[in-house]
């Protein structure tokens, strides 16, 4: 038998290997979803993934709580000072457009008023840009200093392995889990805390401020939110199937790679 044949006879494998490696995946899927619906899996809150911080992460995680809070306040009050800006031009505009002379005494008032909001407005975002600066860097400052200690911890645990625990692990696996998990655990305890803490409060924030300046149209306005909600909730049910749809896609052309890729050479070699 000759090499080409030999490529050949290999290469018409490559169907029967598709269908074992879809089957292999699909029951490694089913196993992981009855995995994570089991009653017995032991599940942990969510100040549970500060346990490896210290006191002084703790002050740190105190003051970016309250810098994430302020911010958060900070960008609604902003729109009344624009709001108030907005309303004495379109007073002084009442004037040009049915050509009348605008009056001494609304001009010295217009300027003084336009003058304080707009100091107003320089004064905010100038609290706008510290905040956020302190937001962000004490946030990541604090998740690095604890993803450290969990890489330790981590690498410790493994150190304490058996010889034989280490046989049965695949290379490159371990130094993978040690960079990609504690990654995501140190995203998940750093700055989009402080997102999340912001967006939050600017919720209730702009929700008290709407019902103080006008509380008819901010109850009217409220009728369409279980609508937005709704559609929320459909948008992110939609994402997350498409995203573990591409996930096991890319994890069986992965796998296809490979088994084409050992046939291939296997042909070659005979």
């Amino acid at each position: 038998m000759t090499k080409s044949e030999n490529i050949e006879l290999k290469t018409g494998d490559f169907k029967s290997l598709e269908i074992k490696e879809t089957k292999a995946l699909e029951e490694i899927q089913s196993k992981t979803e009855e995995a994570a619906k089991s009653k017995n899996e032991k599940k942990y809150s969510f100040f549970s993934l500060f346990r490896y911080s210290d006191g002084l992460d703790k002050l740190i995680i105190a003051v970016a709580v309250l810098s994430s809070m302020a911010i958060g306040v900070v960008m609604p009050l902003m729109t009344i000072v624009f709001g108030e800006i907005t309303t004495w031009f379109i007073m002084l505009s009442f004037f040009h457009q049915n050509n009348i002379p605008v009056p001494d005494t609304f001009k010295e008032t217009f300027n003084a008023q336009v003058l304080q909001d707009v100091l107003y407005f320089v004064i905010l975002g100038f609290a706008s840009f510290v905040l956020a600066y302190l937001m962000m860097s004490l946030w990541m400052i604090t998740g690095e200093r604890q993803s450290k200690r969990i890489r330790e911890a981590y690498f410790a645990a493994i150190m304490r392995q058996d010889i034989g625990w280490f046989d049965t692990q695949t290379p490159g696996e371990l130094t993978t889990r040690i960079s990609g998990d504690t990654q995501l655990m140190q995203d998940g305890i750093s700055e989009k805390i402080g997102l999340c803490i912001q967006y939050f409060v600017t919720f209730l924030a702009g929700f008290v401020i709407a019902f103080i300046k006008g509380w008819k149209l901010a109850l009217v306005l409220c009728s369409v939110f279980p609508l937005l909600a709704i559609a929320g909730g459909f948008m992110s049910f939609v994402i997350s199937r498409r995203s573990q749809k591409g996930t096991l896609a890319n994890s069986r052309q992965v796998l296809l790679s490979i088994g084409r890729h050992i046939l291939i050479q296997g042909a070659i070699t005979l």
